[in-house]
This record gives structure tokens, sequence and C-alpha cells, in this order.
């Protein structure tokens, strides 16, 4: 008979703590594996910030390399929430050659005899009990066991962190450690735990340019593990690098000279160049972004500028080379180099608008070749020769 942990939760999201404790759990008691039941909306709790759909998929991808953790959509199986009893009751029935041990944190202990048809659940499961920080109520403990439930202790256990602190985390566009990567790159393609800009950051542009918006962001999602750049903050300065593209050049121009950005006229006469500085600017009143490093990769995701951070690479390159773009000269060379290096990416990038800028008869803007050559000698030996290469 197989010999199967079951940890439940809304897990919203799910972390590294909820995976080492059913990986301790294992070990402990020879268990053959542990499955994750997320809850769909708890009878007894508010509502998860994300959807039992969310959570389903990131407790997927959080296990998706681990051959011991699995996933169970049990607790939904009929279209809602069920009580612990009823979920036992499904999953002895789906598995009925498998002794169940159900994983419940040791400050549920008191409230075990309690519990939604108690009776009856002592009779499909076992329970493991998780202390926090070592405490046990040994009184509860005799409480529940004279109840009728069988109880192992799981010594020094490990207990999952607060998942209201990665929330917290997350809604300040900040990368939690405790999330397994898989999980992080999910939240931030699917804006979990934020305010929901997509509604309004849509109603300002067309289709086209909304469907290219999440492009860049799924994009730079992917660069920024790829390169070790704050991932959330990527997520945000893509979804906003073209808030102000909507705008006809008449409008950016207006708002320029309002809000004193440029006296540039070259810039100030070309919309392609005007909407990224106005658009950092409309982050902040539209957006309420005030974050000054997702406002200048917003700002300078056209021209670029000097000393550009990995974080104005990313969002640079991201536009790029997202994956709707319609194919140019140069992209799949673009892309090919963003695979090693965002630096030569964006140099890349640089030579193919320098072009065909040029190929129309008009002047390379003087920002943009400020970037380039400051590019150019931030190249290191390596990256001359991968330049050279294609």
């Amino acid at each position: 008979m197989r010999r199967m942990g079951v940890l439940g939760g809304t897990f919203d999201p799910i972390h590294q703590g909820h995976l080492t404790l059913a990986e301790k759990a294992i070990r402990t008691f020879g268990l053959d594996g542990v499955y994750l039941a997320p809850a769909g909306n708890p009878p007894h709790k508010d509502g998860p910030a994300a959807s039992f759909r969310h959570r389903l998929q990131m407790c997927r991808l959080a296990v998706q390399e681990n051959e011991r953790i699995w996933v169970t959509d049990a607790d939904m199986r009929e279209g809602k929430a069920s009580y612990t009893a009823s979920l036992m009751k499904r999953l002895n029935k789906e598995h009925p050659d498998t002794q169940f041990f159900f994983m419940i944190g040791a400050d549920k202990l008191p409230s075990l005899p309690k519990w939604h048809k108690a009776e009856e659940l002592f009779k499909l499961c076992d329970f493991i009990v998780c202390p926090r920080d070592g405490d046990m109520d040994a009184a509860a403990l005799e409480t529940a066991q004279k109840a009728g439930a069988h109880i192992h202790v799981l010594e020094t256990a490990v207990f999952p962190g607060a998942s209201h602190e990665i929330r917290e985390k997350l809604g300040r566009y900040e990368d939690p450690e405790e999330l397994p990567q898989a999980v992080l790159a999910y939240i931030a393609k699917n804006g979990l735990y934020q305010t929901d800009i997509l509604p309004k950051l849509q109603g300002m542009m067309n289709e086209h340019r909304f469907i290219h918006t999440l492009g860049v962001r799924d994009m730079a999602v992917e660069l920024a593990f790829r390169f070790r750049i704050p991932v959330m903050k990527s997520a945000l300065a893509a979804l906003l690098h073209d808030c102000a593209k909507g705008m006809s050049t008449k409008e950016l121009r207006k708002l320029a000279l309002e809000w004193q950005l440029t006296e540039d006229e070259e810039i100030l006469s070309s919309g392609a160049l005007l909407h990224g500085i106005v658009g950092a600017e409309l982050a902040k009143s539209a957006f309420h972004i005030r974050d000054e490093e997702v406002l200048s990769a917003i700002r300078c995701h056209t021209m670029g500028k000097i000393d550009m951070t990995p974080l104005e690479q990313n969002i640079f390159v991201a536009d790029a080379i997202e994956m709707n773009r319609e194919p140019y000269e140069g992209l799949e060379k673009i892309r090919s180099l963003a695979e090693t290096s965002l630096r030569c990416a964006a140099l890349k990038s640089l030579y193919g608008t320098r072009d065909y800028v040029l190929s129309q008869g008009k002047n390379f803007v003087g920002k943009s070749c400020d970037t380039m050559r400051d590019l150019e000698a931030r190249l290191t030996e390596e990256e001359k020769k991968l330049m050279h290469s294609l």
C-alpha cells in the first residue's frame, strides 16, 4: 500500500516553504510522495487573491521537476470547494490502495476535533502535525487523539512562511526569494498580486499595439531571468513602455513642452521618439508609478541613453524582438545576440535603426548616436567577437 501525504492550503502563492515541508515529511515518515491540494474557496476563510485556476497552475509549475510531489485538483473536482472530509473521501475513492496522511500546522490542532464531519475524517486519513518553531500544545494533541485522530508529529519542522508577506512584496514589484523561478515568471506574465493595469492600458491603444505590449512583457520576463535582472520591475516597465503610443505627435509634443521634458526640436517633431519620454511621465500620472528605475526604462526605450542599466537594456531589446514582431531585416540576428548579451543585442538593434533611417533620407537622432557610441565603448572582448561573428 502506498503512503501519501496531502498538503492542503490556498497556496496563494505556493512558495519554497511549502515544498521544503513536503520533502521533510516524505523523508521523516517514509512517504511515497505528497499531493498538493489547492483549496477552492475555503469555507472558513476570505477568498484567495488569485483564482483557483492560477493557483493550481502555479503549484504544477513549482513541482514540474519534482518526482515526489504531485498536484491534485480534487478540492474543486465538482466545481466548488469542499471541506477536508469531502476532499479525503474523494481521494480515498480515487486511490483505494493508498494510506493518506493529511498535513496541518500545529495551530490547527486545537480545532481539529471540531472540523466538519471530524469523526468520518479521522477514519479516512492520519494526520501529520507540523509545529511552528517547535511549539506543540500537548493538551490539544491529547484531546485530538482521544477524539479519534491518528497523529504523527513532524519534529523540528520548517513551517512555511506567510504567503501574505510574499504577496506584499509582489505588490511592490519586488522579486521574493521564496518563489520558485517558474512561479515568479507565471506571476509576472499574468500580473498576479498587483493592481490590474491592463484594462486601463488596453483603452489607451489599439489592439495591435496591445498585443505587442503583452509580447514585450513576456519577452522582458524571459530576458530578466536569463540575465538576472529584477523580474517584476521588468514586467511593469514592459507593460507601460508604450502607454503614450496611442497619442498623436501633436498631443505628444504639447505634453512634452508642458511638462518641460525636452527642447530638442528633432525629438519634438517625432512621435516615435517622443512617446518614450512622455510615456514615463504618463506612467507617473496615470498609473502612479514612482520607481525611477522603471520610469527610466520606459523613458529611454526608443533612443537609449549613455550608461544604460541592465533593466533599461532589457526593455530596449524586448521591444525590438518580442515574438509578435513583424519580420524585419536583422531581427533574427538581434534575437540570437540576446541569447548571450543584452548590450550586443541593443547595439545591433541601433545599427539596424540607423541604417533604415538613413536609407529614408532622414537624420539619425543625436541621442541615439550617443547611446550607440557608449555601448560600443563598453563592449568586452568577448562581446566584440560576438558582434563580428554575425
